[in-house]
């Protein structure tokens, strides 16, 4: 017998792009559920209590500066919907690093590492209630509230899933690069995607553009941890990739179209490009 999933996203701008990844994840795998967006700790406690499901996924992503504000943040959820079906679950770089803490602070689970597999992984396994154990890519609180670790999930090729899903108010920058091979100490990217690039496609980039131009779209961003790395995996830019690139996200476009690609400075260079790391969005 199948377990009806709901999930509930703490909905944040300031995590908008890693949970429009899961939500296309979700998509492409054919796992969507009953999906509802908390701005706030109240509204977010108003759709666990609202929800018909069986079991309730409750979805946080935050930075370290974050997670103090977010555990008083789930402090209030859990007094406000105080609901056994429920499983609150941390992902983003903190809990990747610091699962336990998470666990401590209240958390059920901890996403750790690239949380596509993982998510479409734990809604299966709770449709079939399954071990969460079977779940790759998580640390799981135990009788003892220690964070037992799951085997890793595996880092799949970019074009496995999609930036965002298919529905306009979800749409965003399109992630066009994960991981980097130059392995900064002060940078998060190659600690939690690994230490090589992983590009998507040209073809997957345009299939991007193509349904954002459906829908009226017309300026495109990108996210990558240093844009002129595109289509390599070594310091010298493919200056050709990256205009094959470029050339077929204006193809897609419409004749008032515009592409947005470069860095937004962060105090930082990159050895791979002599700019700042970032994202992609700040150069026409």
């Amino acid at each position: 017998m199948s377990v009806e999933v709901s999930v509930v996203v703490r909905y944040r701008k300031a995590v908008t792009y890693g949970v429009n990844a899961l939500l296309g994840a979700l998509e492409t795998a054919k796992a969507e559920c009953d999906l509802r967006l908390g701005t706030t700790p109240e509204e977010t406690a108003e759709h666990i209590a609202a929800s018909p499901a069986d079991r309730v996924l409750v979805l946080w992503s935050f930075y370290s500066p974050d997670a103090e504000a977010m555990a008083a943040e789930l402090a209030t959820v859990r007094a406000l919907a105080d609901d056994p079906r429920v499983l609150h679950v941390a992902g983003g770089v903190h809990a990747t690093a610091e699962p336990q803490q998470v666990i401590d602070a209240g958390w059920d689970l901890a996403a750790i590492g690239e949380g596509e597999p993982t998510i479409v992984a734990l809604v299966e396994a709770l449709r079939a209630d399954r071990p969460l154990t079977a779940v790759p890519g998580l640390a799981v609180r135990d009788g003892d509230g220690r964070a037992l670790r799951t085997p890793p999930a595996p880092q799949l090729p970019l074009d496995a899933f999609p930036s965002f899903p298919d529905r306009r108010r979800h749409f965003g920058p399109i992630e066009i690069t994960r991981g980097c091979a130059y392995t900064c100490r002060f940078c998060q990217t190659p600690f939690m995607f690994g230490g090589r690039f992983r590009h998507r496609s040209v073809d997957s980039v345009r299939e991007h553009v193509r349904r954002m131009a459906a829908h009226g779209l017309r300026d495109v961003r990108f996210i990558t941890p240093t844009s002129l790395s595109y289509g390599t995996q070594g310091p010298e830019p493919a200056l050709d990739a990256v205009e094959e690139l470029l050339a077929g996200v204006k193809e897609e476009l419409p004749a008032n179209g515009r592409v947005f690609f470069g860095w937004r400075r962060s105090g930082r260079t990159c050895p791979g490009t002599g700019g700042s790391c970032g994202r992609a969005d700040r150069l026409q």
